[in-house]
């Protein structure tokens, strides 16, 4: 499994750049519109899965930012997880001005925990690093919490 994974990330990898800065900045402009429905044109889920969609989400934006930049080292990591961070508090300021949304700082940490999950499995499935593990595995914590 870990060696499909690793496979998987080197194709990534060796995409363009055009391909891999469009990805990003198309996940970008898909959560920026799901963000703009009003709440009664979403679903209502058990209130666990709409904090898993923020992890799956940012996480997702997490590393694909840190294919588009080719850093899947600390360095990486940092801005991967910088750039998901901040665009969810942007997201959630968003909230603030749709119909029938507000704003929750606990996704802003649901984001940093997906955000920090994805681009720890990211470093550490190419550094194999076992600090990159623990920050996994406290992103987990987070993510969930």
């Amino acid at each position: 499994m870990i060696a499909k994974l690793d496979a998987w990330l080197r194709r990534a990898e060796r995409l363009s750049p055009v391909v891999r800065w469009l990805a990003a900045v198309g996940w970008l402009v898909l959560i920026w519109s799901a963000s703009a429905l009003p709440r009664h044109a979403t679903p209502r889920f058990h209130p666990v899965v709409p904090n898993m969609a923020h992890v799956v989400a940012f996480g997702t934006l997490a590393g694909l930012w840190m294919l588009a930049v080719r850093r899947l080292d600390w360095r990486g990591f940092g801005i991967g997880v910088s750039v998901a961070t901040l665009y969810g508090a942007m997201d959630e300021w968003h909230q603030s001005f749709v119909p029938g949304r507000s704003p929750d700082a606990w996704d802003v940490v649901s984001d940093f925990g997906g955000a920090c999950l994805v681009a720890a499995a990211m470093v550490w499935l190419r550094a194999r690093s076992r600090s990159a593990a623990w920050l996994a595995l406290g992103a987990v914590v987070v993510a969930c919490a």
